[in-house]
């Protein structure tokens, strides 16, 4: 992430799509959250940041932004109410991708079900953007989709197999 290959992936194969230039409204708090991660997520959060923050991050079904920033503790998240998670993103289902600050992990919460699965989590978020561009890559039939459970179970990122 901090690399800036998230930033050029979403540039190469979304740069068409449209803008999402809304976060949630809490989002400036990020810098100052962010200070809680391990001091090895700090760079990635801050370059995901920079993209949402310069408008730039474009509309996916799979990773909607308009999360980005959503407070969990004040909007009385269910099973999330804890200030140790920072709304991301959600996806075309509903469910959210919350930053775990403790720990550096991204961790989907679903609507429907128990909040949190282990095996639904992401260890950081350059793997949580990895896992995000080939998703929607393939929902949009840009590559196969069903090369990604296989893949996608190897690198632990079991969420794209329940869909």
């Amino acid at each position: 992430m901090a690399s800036g290959a998230f930033a050029r992936d979403l540039a190469t194969y979304f740069g068409d799509r449209d803008r999402n230039k809304k976060p949630d409204p809490d989002a400036k708090r990020a810098p100052k959250v962010f200070s809680q991660l391990p001091e090895a997520h700090r760079e990635a959060a801050t370059a995901f940041h920079a993209l949402v923050k310069a408008g730039t991050f474009p509309m996916l079904g799979t990773c909607e932004i308009s999360a980005f920033g959503f407070d969990c503790v004040k909007n009385e998240l269910y099973g999330a109410e804890d200030a140790r998670y920072f709304g991301l993103a959600y996806d075309d289902y509903g469910d959210m991708y919350l930053l775990d600050l403790p720990t550096g992990q991204v961790r989907r919460w679903a609507h429907d079900r128990d909040p949190f699965e282990d095996d639904e989590d992401f260890e950081s978020l350059d793997a949580f953007a990895f896992a995000v561009v080939r998703a929607e890559l393939a929902a949009e039939g840009s590559i196969p989709s069903n090369a990604l459970p296989a893949l996608f179970d190897r690198l632990g990122f079991g969420w794209y197999t329940q869909e």
